[in-house]
């Protein structure tokens, strides 16, 4: 999936959010947020090995605090992977909302996403 097209999944997922009043007040802000994190990150380069990406996405699928979310990319569905309830404010070593992989074809997680793929990121939970 092109980072373009995660850009239009994070947008459409925001919108949904804020319509049908499940993102208000700070989260709006906190959503828009990591995602231009994410996306300035990218452009310069801060990617980790695809490897460790995989870690990463594999962990996170298993973990207690995964929530998924069918969306729609292009018309497609995509199963989109959170680090707890997406978009929310988390204190320390909590999940922290944010998309962590994508899954098409409605196969499992398989592909990294958002946080799990930027090499100066890690788990609010220090499993990677």
């Amino acid at each position: 999936m092109r980072l373009i097209d995660l850009a239009r999944l994070a947008r459409d997922e925001l919108v949904s959010m804020a319509e049908d009043g499940r993102l208000k007040g700070p989260n709006v802000w906190t959503a828009l947020k990591g995602g231009g994190r994410y996306l300035a990150a990218v452009a310069t380069g801060d990617a980790a090995l695809e490897a460790v990406q995989r870690f990463r996405a594999d962990v996170c699928r298993t973990c207690e605090h995964a929530k998924d979310r069918a969306v729609f990319v292009n018309g497609e569905p995509v199963i989109a992977w959170y680090c707890g309830e997406p978009f929310e404010d988390r204190g320390e070593g909590e999940p922290c909302g944010c998309l962590v992989g994508i899954s098409v074809d409605g196969e499992p997680l398989q592909h990294a996403a958002g946080k799990a793929v930027l090499d100066s990121e890690e788990c609010p939970r220090g499993k990677w």
